[in-house]
């Protein structure tokens, strides 16, 4: 975890001061915004892990005393739960638009990285969304897209309402517990592939900019000046040949 924060301050401050040559800021302000996004995975698994605790505890207090009377006055819980993972899909898609633009620039960026962020992306939207698919089954809660925020919530609200046994109620939170851990399981993976990206794309963009600089640097060594170029030489047809002097 250390090492994936140093790599990203390092590209960070690197990319501030960087962004002459290779086409201006635009690219290197992408990269920051990745940066951003990692923080943002960050803080949504912050909030799994809280609320995942706060399930432990819904279930402990059900499992040692019985059913909880006013068991709708947890739906807030659930809420919280959905409305991270709502997080956690954003975060997703954002990451993969940005990686489709990046390689929009440079078309040449995933055949020298061997790498196709853009798909990686998608293929994880994919895995989360049949995850919680399953995650919402084990309680019978039948989500046919989980993207719909209003379809999800309503039906984890009513599913808490009618919990009305200890059993009922510990399926409920075992579901929420579920699409929690899953979540935050699949976000482990997305900060990964985030810090990978962007080591990838900072890298390579270093690589465009020194190539840059340095044929810049070369042609400017081929243009003489006047303080090195000796007279010419004279011949019958007149001056037509000139020398360049030797470094002295």
């Amino acid at each position: 975890m250390k090492k994936t924060l140093l790599v990203l301050s390092i590209f960070i401050s690197f990319s501030v001061q960087a962004g002459t040559v290779t086409g201006g800021a635009s690219e290197w302000t992408q990269i920051l915004n990745y940066g951003e996004l990692y923080n943002q995975t960050n803080q949504s698994m912050s909030q799994l892990q809280t609320q995942m605790n706060q399930l432990a505890n819904l279930k402990k207090q059900v499992m040692a005393g019985g059913a909880i009377q006013d068991f709708a006055s947890t739906k807030q819980l659930f809420g919280n739960v959905v409305s991270t993972v709502k997080q956690a899909q954003g975060i997703g898609y954002d990451s993969q638009v940005m990686a489709g633009r990046f390689s929009s620039l440079y078309p040449d960026f995933n055949a020298k990285t061997g790498t196709d962020f853009f798909t990686q992306y998608g293929n994880w939207s994919k895995d989360l969304n049949g995850l919680l698919k399953a995650s919402m089954g084990t309680a019978n809660l039948h989500v046919s897209n989980f993207t719909n925020d209003a379809t999800t919530s309503q039906t984890l609200q009513d599913k808490v309402r009618s919990a009305n046994t200890a059993e009922s109620q510990v399926a409920v939170i075992n579901a929420g517990n579920e699409v929690a851990l899953g979540t935050y399981q699949e976000l482990q993976q997305m900060r990964q592939m985030q810090a990978i990206q962007n080591a990838a794309q900072t890298s390579f963009l270093a690589k465009q900019e020194a190539e840059a600089n340095k044929k810049v640097s070369d042609s400017q060594q081929l243009i003489p000046s006047s303080d090195n170029i000796l007279p010419c030489f004279q011949t019958a047809a007149g001056c037509t040949v000139k020398q360049m002097s030797q470094p002295r």
